[in-house]
């Protein structure tokens, strides 16, 4: 939604008959910054400048967790992002309580441009973001970010990384690809899917981490990671799904 100066992460909770639900974000048309909102509807601009592409997973405790893409004002690219707000849209300041703007995560798996695609969270809470970044200045890998329930980033995840809790995979033989989806096994293996360009054509790309966020080299496809051409042109993943039985869907 735009901001008031740029376009920034936004939020709708309905009822479930359809209606807003004017609990979440009830002042909203009491004057402030955005006085054309309605209750029932939020932007968030607590992000720095510019954030994109919204996703939404709520907790078991009702809190609401929005990720996305957010400016980074030093770097001048971007990184990963994560707001958490209470039920009734206020912005839970307990998350990454010491970071610079409590109630905001940011993490930059790779040096350039870092944009978050998907996110779950998991059983234990941990939340985990996938998107692409910048591996280098020429090379666009998947990227994978989680964060511990408070909201830092959780260092047991890949801890021999360049940036503990962050892991970058390349795929294909092209230094082109992009994690959309992710999707945890029962035994806590973390299923990574998205596009990367092989062969000259782009296709369906997986590959499956550890709980520790190693990549599962032994037991899945080759070396971790599965690359299958659906058809001869161009093949692009959106999302990922596990199966009771365990098998995945792409």
């Amino acid at each position: 939604c735009s901001g008031l100066n740029t376009s920034k992460l936004c939020v709708v909770r309905f009822n479930a008959d359809g209606t807003p639900d004017t609990s979440f974000n009830p002042d909203a048309t009491q004057g402030g910054m955005q006085p054309d909102l309605q209750a029932g509807e939020l932007i968030i601009e607590i992000t720095p400048s510019q954030s994109l592409f919204g996703m939404v997973a709520v907790q078991t405790d009702q809190k609401i967790i929005v990720a996305g893409t957010c400016s980074n004002l030093t770097s001048g690219y971007f990184d990963f992002c994560l707001v958490r707000l209470h039920p009734d849209a206020s912005v839970d300041t307990s998350f990454n309580a010491a970071g610079d703007t409590p109630g905001v995560a940011t993490v930059a798996p790779g040096n350039f441009y870092n944009v978050a695609r998907g996110m779950m969270i998991q059983p234990d809470g941990k939340v985990v973001v996938v998107g692409s970044c910048g591996a280098t200045i020429t090379a666009i890998a998947m990227c994978v970010s989680r964060h511990n329930t408070n909201g830092t980033l959780d260092t047991s995840f890949n801890p021999g990384g360049t940036v503990p809790g962050t892991r970058i995979e390349v795929i294909g033989n092209s230094n082109d690809s992009y994690a959309m989806s992710v999707a945890r096994q029962s035994d806590g293996k973390l299923v990574v899917a998205g596009t990367c360009v092989n062969n000259s054509n782009s296709e369906f790309c997986l590959f499956r981490l550890t709980e520790t966020g190693a990549l599962d080299s032994a037991a899945f496809g080759t070396g971790g990671k599965v690359i299958t051409a659906i058809n001869s042109d161009e093949d692009a993943v959106t999302s990922v799904a596990i199966q009771s039985d365990g098998k995945i869907v792409v």
